[in-house]
């Protein structure tokens, strides 16, 4: 918008000689017979122009004898402001005010022009967002025929004898309901078959496919660390091995210890030839115990690599972050499905430390079907609380059909935490991408979900390439949860590139969408969610909420499609393509955002299908990942 209506300037109109430098005095005309200010709209004395803009101003002033004279002189009281042809032609040049006159034999008329120094913001144009690339590799996880000999070990038998002597394709079968006290370790063999390691009774067992738990513990045989070396570990280089049915712990008396099982080596391991891989864990039970501190339970610096169908437990610690799965040094791929999941610091995580193998980025990790949870009465043990699921350095991961259930506000706030980081800052190359997280539920959680570029103070590549879609947030911001100042936010996003968010449903107590940091080039899409909290959209930055939140964080931003509750839409700009409402009801949904009548289930979203998520795959996809 100019100033044409805006500003209102004194035109000073003096007779004039034949030069701009001479002066005499006319008679002025009436009013009614004056020129509308040198030709500009609605008679306005001023106008508004920026650097490199032009407007043609009117050439006929007024004689004494009413009628009109072109213009002999034009002049500019600043010509380093503005320049004016001999047409009356005004050229913006720079910032500033000049008045530009206009001069016959008899008269002269001025108007004055403002040039402002920024051009004004072109209209949104959206970038595109780049998709996240899914998994390149998955692990096969389908048992193999044993092809050689059977090696039964008794209770009370040697069994690190048995592992050292059993070959590829053979079976080792260790007693129903004995325990194995040792630190036992996986050698590296020749050949490329494998090494069976499982319980004699098979009975003991729920089907292939189906999850273990603490019920099936009676007839699992049992391996228990006696120290704070781990009970089970693998030599460089190891590979196909396959646990099943069995269950690994540490001695009762234990109050501290390292890893309960070490596949690969975070630290001694630093090439790729050294890497343990073809490992599968197939319906294990490894957990600690009430009193026991200590920092994980299973640790993943190997490749090729799976774990499921289990039961991982009671992974916590009063002095480091624990975890029930970690991996930084082992490149992958992962398979991480169908298990059940409790750890105090981060219930899984990849990164966190850096590789001791140059230029190693955990890749290519399936985590699918698995209960994340933290039991409540952990709020009371002093034990260290942070998330659910951190990513620091991991690429190309697909999270799918999980449920993350139970957290807090402790060290972290967040659920979900994933961001680029180089941990102690001998990994310049870290990097966390092209993660896709679809058809989840978050439940009772503090706040969901916080996305960050490069947070942290040691170089690293930005985090980017984020698809979170189809997922449904449940009681963010719970009353039952201990809450701080940063509770009750769902989603926040700091300096990440290339972020879609669509066809998610969730309220956050404080705030939708957060914003943070400075401005990033490449994509934003929220699109087609059913979501609120607070404002809706915010900075924290004070960069106000709604648009121009978005345009100063996320300037490449595509907001469009959803349905946003409890929004400040009515007082501070808001882009168009939305639904507003105060409430669930106004918005045609239901008390737990499913669409049931209009106006929601007739807004438009940008691919023609109903806002939110789509609640009947969700309910397929995680169907059975929470037991009775």
């Amino acid at each position: 918008m100019t100033l044409r209506t805006a500003l209102a300037l004194i035109a000073v109109v003096l007779a004039s000689a034949c030069s701009p430098g001479s002066r005499v005095t006319a008679p002025r005309p009436p009013a009614a017979m004056l020129p509308p200010s040198l030709g500009l709209p609605n008679g306005a004395t001023a106008d508004t122009l920026q650097i490199g803009g032009t407007v043609q101003l009117s050439a006929a002033l007024p004689t004494p004898d009413e009628e009109t004279a072109v213009a002999t002189f034009w002049w500019s009281s600043d010509t380093t402001v503005t320049t004016v042809s001999s047409t009356g032609l005004v050229t913006a040049v720079a910032p500033g005010a000049a008045v530009i006159t206009a001069a016959t034999a008899s008269d002269r008329d001025s108007v004055t022009i403002l040039v402002l120094g920024e051009p004004p913001s072109p209209p949104h144009v959206p970038v595109s967002v780049v998709a996240p690339e899914l998994p390149r590799a998955y692990v096969d996880t389908d048992a193999v025929p044993v092809t050689g000999h059977t090696v039964r070990v008794a209770s009370g038998g040697d069994l690190q004898a048995a592992l050292d002597a059993a070959q590829p394709g053979d079976r080792v079968l260790l007693a129903a309901g004995a325990t194995f006290t040792g630190n036992f370790v996986l050698r590296a063999k020749s050949g490329t078959g494998w090494i069976t390691i499982a319980g004699a009774d098979s009975a003991a067992l729920p089907p292939a496919g189906r999850r273990l738990t603490p019920a099936h513990a009676a007839g699992l045989p049992k391996i228990v660390t006696p120290n704070s070396s781990p009970a089970v570990a693998t030599a460089p280089g190891a590979h196909h091995y396959r646990v099943v049915g069995i269950e690994i712990s540490a001695a009762a008396e234990l109050r501290s210890a390292g890893a309960l099982v070490a596949l690969g080596s975070g630290t001694t391991q630093s090439t790729l030839a050294e890497v343990a891989h073809d490992l599968v864990l197939d319906r294990v039970y490894v957990h600690g115990h009430a009193t026991l501190s200590f920092p994980r339970c299973v640790t993943l610096n190997s490749a090729t690599t799976a774990v499921v169908d289990s039961y991982i437990a009671e992974c916590h610690s009063r002095t480091n972050d624990s975890q029930a799965i970690i991996g930084w040094n082992g490149p992958g791929p992962f398979k991480i499905v169908n298990n059940y999941l409790e750890g105090a610091g981060e219930n899984v995580m990849f990164g966190g430390g850096d590789p001791s193998i140059s230029g190693l980025i955990p890749a290519d990790i399936e985590i699918r079907r698995n209960h994340f949870y933290k039991p409540l009465s952990w709020q009371s043990e002093g034990w260290i609380i942070k998330n659910l699921l951190e990513l620091k350095n991991a690429q190309r991961v697909l999270v799918e059909g999980n449920v993350f259930e139970n957290c807090w506000a402790g060290a972290h706030s967040s659920a979900l935490v994933w961001k680029s980081v180089n941990q102690y800052g001998g990994a310049p190359w870290s990097t966390t991408s092209d993660v896709t997280f679809q058809y989840n539920v978050v439940r009772r959680v503090n706040a969901a979900l916080n996305l960050a570029g490069r947070p942290e103070k040691h170089p690293a590549e930005r985090a980017a390439r984020f698809r979170i879609a189809h997922n449904v947030f449940e009681q963010v911001g719970d009353s039952s949860l201990p809450l701080d100042a940063r509770a009750g936010r769902l989603w926040q996003v700091n300096r990440a590139s290339d972020v879609e968010i669509s066809h998610n449903t969730g309220l956050g107590t404080t705030n939708g969408l957060f914003l943070v940091g400075q401005p990033v080039s490449g994509g934003f899409a929220l699109r087609d969610n059913i979501f609120g909290g607070g404002p809706g959209v915010a900075s924290a930055d004070s960069q106000g909420y709604g648009t121009p939140a978005l345009d100063y964080h996320v300037p490449g931003w595509a907001m469009a499609g959803n349905v946003v509750l409890g929004s400040a839409a009515d007082s501070v700009p808001f882009p168009a393509d939305n639904l507003y409402a105060a409430t669930a009801d106004a918005a045609g949904l239901s008390s737990d955002l499913r669409v049931i009548s209009t106006p929601a289930a007739r807004s438009a979203t940008t691919d023609g299908a109903a806002p939110g998520a789509d609640r009947a795959a969700v309910e397929r996809e995680t169907a059975g990942v929470v037991l009775p």
